[in-house]
């Protein structure tokens, strides 16, 4: 678990600022052979606005199971490097 009140995970504004956020993942393998990730993003206040995790290039919308949380969309693309939010 990275964890905002002792370093682990960095951010600005109130959702790190108010109080506790972490990100924590649990990581098992499926009998048939294949891996599965579960992630949980915690935040003190407000709305989950975007949250980005690196993926396989193969990685599609059937790649993605039981999704569920305070946001609106789930999009699979590219990150690119540039000033602003995703």
């Amino acid at each position: 678990m990275l964890m905002s009140s002792d370093g682990g995970l960095n951010g600005s504004g109130n959702w790190v600022e108010a109080g506790r956020t972490f990100i924590e993942w649990d990581v098992t393998r499926s009998r048939d052979g294949t891996w599965q990730y579960s992630y949980h993003l915690g935040h003190p206040r407000g709305k989950t606005s975007h949250l980005v995790l690196e993926a396989s290039r193969s990685f599609g919308a059937a790649d993605i199971m039981n999704a569920r949380g305070d946001f609106r969309s789930v999009k699979i693309g590219r990150q690119r490097v540039r000033s602003g939010n995703p």
